[in-house]
């Protein structure tokens, strides 16, 4: 034993590490992907076990696959006046109101026309600007709507509040 050691030291050379697939990722996994895991809405202990156990290899802390499941299977906030969206910027919500099209008052010296889905308050959140409403929405110009999407402030100062990448929408 102690020959081979001192063959090992004087040889000037040690036998290159293998290395380990935790240390040799290169990026960390995707977040969780929405079909993994149950509804976000449905059961919440049952959708955040799920998520959990269906991402805890990924290469990331265990605190952002916590956050990461948090986000998704957290139960939407719906939002259906002026003063719902306060701290709802950057969330995914519900937005239930009349849509309709209505001048807006951006950030140009003129208002232009854009269809918005106008909350119970009057406070409009913006879906489209131009002549015409999105692809599929027009059947539903002066009735009631709800619509899933991410609220985001308006482009370049827009002072509105917009429904960023909304779903289609529907009868509340």
């Amino acid at each position: 034993m102690w020959l081979v050691l001192l063959a090992l030291a004087c040889s000037g050379s040690t036998p290159a590490p293998t290395p380990t697939p935790a240390l040799s990722a290169s990026a960390p996994a995707p977040a969780p992907q929405p079909a993994a895991s149950p509804a976000p809405g449905a059961d919440f202990d049952a959708c955040m076990d799920t998520c959990r156990h269906d991402n805890m290899a990924r290469a990331v802390s265990a605190e952002m696959i916590e956050a990461d499941c948090t986000k998704h299977c957290a139960p939407q906030a719906v939002v259906r006046t002026g003063s719902d969206l306060a701290l709802r910027l950057g969330q995914r919500v519900t937005v239930m109101g009349t849509f309709q099209r209505t001048l807006h008052h951006g950030h140009g010296p003129e208002p232009y026309m854009g269809t918005a889905i106008v909350l119970s308050d009057g406070t409009p959140v913006w879906v489209a600007t131009g002549d015409a409403p999105p692809d599929g929405w027009a059947p539903f110009l002066d009735k009631p709507v709800r619509a899933e999407g991410t609220l985001a402030q308006g482009p370049d100062g827009d002072p509105g509040t917009w429904l960023e990448k909304p779903s289609k929408p529907a009868a509340p």
